[in-house]
């Protein structure tokens, strides 16, 4: 099962967020094929994969994984914004190796 969020993604204010919390379908993907931008964060919950291949140069706000998967599938998906892996169920992937990241990815565990 394929769920796709297409449009823009704008966070306005840090305080916002998109949490994505699809469980107990181990594959169930979602895509965000479109860029996200602002200070908001994005907050990945549940078992699925995730895969970002919108450029995102404008996000700055935090990308927090609690549980899933994240593959990156262009250089510039997560922006600037620093990546949280909470958890040993929480994985950040580059997407079959397609993409490289610009500069090192900021990290937290």
């Amino acid at each position: 099962t394929t769920g796709e969020i297409k449009g823009p993604i704008i966070f306005n204010a840090a305080s916002t967020s998109l949490v994505l919390n699809q469980s107990g379908t181990p594959n169930y993907t979602n895509v965000l094929s479109s860029a996200v931008a602002g200070l908001g964060s994005l907050v990945h919950d549940g078992s699925a994969f995730t895969t970002l291949s919108g450029a995102s140069p404008n996000f700055s706000g935090g990308t927090i994984i609690n549980a899933g998967r994240i593959n990156v599938a262009v250089s510039d998906a997560l922006g600037t914004s620093l990546i949280t892996l909470n958890g040993t169920d929480a994985e950040l992937l580059d997407y079959e190796d397609r993409a490289e990241f610009q500069a090192p990815p900021k990290v937290s565990f």
